[in-house]
């Protein structure tokens, strides 16, 4: 038995059994009948796992199975390859994966065929190709006859995703940057933030992983990982209205694995060697989480670098889709980084070997270029796929903020950071974590993304970041210090929104009033999704519907351009408007209050060096007497005022452990009170709610008399 687990098992299994069954024995008189009940079922069992051993024997000597894969290549690797025929022979249907796409079906459609050899007849480069690499020529043939069976499927079920560019445009577009980016690639292993090397190159001789000058012919993988990178969707997406056949819905998770699975059932793909389909398969698997590839000296750099490199151009295609600035996406590269180990000149220069060529350089979709055939209704539908998908991604110049229209500031920074980081570094590492962006645990998601703009909770930024930021709490009225530092950075780089409307505030003012739906609505900052790397946005989920802009969170008095002439900046956080309801009015005192909050039998008593920050009288009654719903993570439910006699005859009994002062005062520790009385964040007229700034707790301030 190979399994040493199962045999383990089976031994502790078997031992007690006996033992247990002896001991069962009333009398050895009713030893025959049990020996023969033993004989029986053993013997049942026996039968049973001849049966199964028969059975696998079986599966895995039939054609498409592991074993018979294992002859396949064997074959592959003792004969001549250019002695194979290029045409594949479908598999028998019992023997695909159980789907509900028809591979067989798909791979034996002459039409789609025909299309896909004249899609490839427009490269220059085809023919020298399919000469010189008749298998790989023969697998992308089929894989293309895969994703032309179902030529309206969308790319993403979100259409913002890829600007509204169909599975079969995309996969073109992908094509070209595949062959874009492939001269300037060099892969030297996998580092992380800091630099170190975490994979190393395979190649220790050599030292780095390179596609020789990015050529599709000498380089058949680069063709063929671009086209059938995103094939698993055509099993994972299903489109829900004939009518629309742009509305898809995700019926199957993790598109890649899917594609691995589907790969295998082509029956092209398993002439190619070990090497190659190893690295294709691994590549379609993991380059959506490639922190997830194994680690192992048999796999080479070819799957690994093959991967990272698909990824690069399944960014620069959705890029270019959506409209957006491709250069920014190279030069913030994640894989870029991690594989070059971050050496600023040498990234500096590869993005500029990188940049697209001009079109007389890259006559490759020339209409000119495209050879006759017969089938003149496939050729024409080949081109009009082509200029479909050229049309969905243009290249766009991205038109950079000019040094001038960036307010210099004397005051700045706001905010500074022992080591050096800065604000945009902490929130790029905490839109990291696991639901910060459109999850769907409300505890940990911290923006929502919706291309192009990603819209940051503020409050809940800083909380998450406390432990490595401090305390960036604000008084009433005015921006944390933090923030402000992150609008400054975010302005200057272009990426800050900050005109809605016709109303344009400064950064210092750049906080919007959100709606969430259901009449909740939010402090938010609105920023360009290209402040943060691509790959951080590869696995965030797709969102029915984005947050809307009410209006500047301070009103329309804080804009620059307000009616009546401009303000400076510098006094408008001097002379806040008020909380116009009583939702904001709530968000205004979680901005104040700390999320340290301190157990009930460990409330630090105030000493005479602290200083309080006080709210202003008043404030706490507007909270309680509202009935308007509000986001809950932070939102102070309505309660019922707490009774202000009750609780002053409880602490001159000596209850909450009271700190009193000369001047008829009494410092109590808020969360004791609210936990007693289950009143939470309650204010009655009267009180004031101060805070700790050395120990971060609160407490409720009043007279005993």
């Amino acid at each position: 038995m190979r399994n040493e687990l199962l045999k383990s098992v089976l031994i502790v299994f078997l031992f007690w059994f006996i033992v247990l069954t002896v001991a069962a024995l009333p009398d050895l008189q009713m030893l025959r009948a049990t020996a023969i009940r033993l004989g029986v079922i053993w013997s049942g069992g026996v039968l049973l796992g001849t049966g199964f051993w028969l059975l696998r024997r079986a599966v895995r000597g039939a054609p498409g199975s592991e074993s018979a894969e294992q002859s396949i290549v064997t074959a592959t690797i003792m004969s001549d390859p250019q002695t194979k025929s290029t045409q594949s022979v479908p598999l028998p249907a019992a023997l695909l994966p159980a789907m509900a796409h028809n591979i067989g079906a798909a791979l034996s459609d002459t039409r789609t065929g025909q299309i896909a050899q004249n899609l490839m007849q427009r490269y220059p480069w085809w023919n020298a190709y399919a000469a010189k690499n008749p298998l790989h020529a023969a697998a992308l043939l089929d894989v293309w006859r895969i994703l032309l069976s179902k030529q309206d499927l969308p790319a993403a079920p979100v259409p913002q995703d890829h600007g509204g560019a169909t599975l079969v445009e995309h996969t073109l577009n992908v094509l070209d940057g595949m062959l874009e980016l492939a001269p300037a690639w060099r892969y030297e292993g996998v580092r992380d933030t800091k630099g170190k090397v975490v994979v190393p190159v395979a190649d220790v001789n050599r030292g780095f992983h390179v596609f020789d000058k990015g050529d599709p012919v000498l380089n058949p993988m680069l063709v063929l990982a671009a086209v059938a990178h995103d094939i698993g969707k055509v099993e994972c997406y299903r489109q829900v209205d004939p009518k629309r056949p742009e509305r898809v819905e995700e019926v199957a998770p993790n598109h890649g694995e899917m594609g691995a699975k589907m790969l295998r059932g082509v029956p092209s793909l398993m002439n190619l060697s070990i090497g190659d389909r190893q690295a294709l398969i691994l590549a379609v698997s993991y380059y959506h989480h490639m922190s997830d590839m194994p680690i192992a000296g048999w796999m080479g750099d070819l799957p690994r670098s093959l991967m990272m490199l698909l990824y690069e151009a399944d960014c620069l295609a959705s890029w270019r889709e959506g409209g957006r600035d491709e250069e920014k996406m190279r030069a913030g590269s994640v894989t870029q980084r991690a594989a070059k180990g971050d050496a600023a000149q040498r990234s500096q220069a590869s993005v500029q070997d990188m940049m697209p060529q001009e079109d007389d350089d890259a006559p490759a979709f020339e209409h000119d270029d495209l050879q006759e055939d017969p089938n003149a209704t496939a050729t024409e539908e080949a081109r009009h796929l082509i200029d479909r998908a050229r049309a969905a991604a243009p290249a766009r110049e991205h038109k950079r903020k000019d040094a001038t229209e960036v307010n210099a500031d004397v005051a700045r920074p706001y905010w500074k950071h022992p080591t050096g980081r800065t604000p945009l570094d902490f929130l790029t590492e905490a839109l990291t974590r696991d639901s910060a962006i459109n999850g769907r645990s409300t505890q940990k998601r911290l923006a929502i993304w919706s291309a192009p703009w990603l819209y940051v909770l503020d409050q809940k930024m800083r909380t998450v970041m406390e432990p490595d930021i401090g305390d960036t709490s604000a008084p009433r009225g005015q921006m944390s210090s933090f923030t402000k530092e992150l609008l400054a950075q975010l302005e200057a780089k272009g990426w800050l929104y900050n005109n809605h409307e016709g109303v344009r505030l400064s950064h210092k003012r750049a906080l919007w009033l959100c709606d969430m739906g259901g009449d909740n609505q939010v402090a938010m900052l609105v920023v360009s999704d290209e402040c943060i790397p691509k790959i951080i946005l590869t696995n965030a989920g797709g969102i029915k519907e984005a947050p809307q802009i009410v209006r500047p969170l301070w009103g329309a008095t804080s804009a620059i351009n307000k009616r009546g002439g401009s303000v400076d900046d510098g006094d408008i956080s001097e002379t806040p408007e008020p909380p116009a309801t009583a939702g904001e009015a709530r968000m205004h005192l979680k901005e104040v209050e700390s999320e340290r909050e301190a157990p009930e039998d460990s409330v630090p008593a105030p000493q005479e060096s602290d200083v309080f920050s006080v709210l202003p009288p008043g404030f706490g009654a507007a909270i309680v007497e509202s009935d308007e719903p509000d986001d809950p993570e932070l939102a102070l439910p309505p309660r019922p005022i707490l009774d202000l006699y009750r609780l002053r005859q409880d602490v001159m009994e000596g209850k909450f452990m009271p700190e009193k002062h000369d001047d008829g005062t009494v410092l109590v520790a808020a969360d004791l009170v609210w936990t007693e009385y289950e009143q939470p964040r309650t204010i009655p007229e009267g009180m004031k709610l101060v805070l700790n700034s050395r120990t971060g707790t609160k407490f409720l301030r009043f007279k005993l008399a």
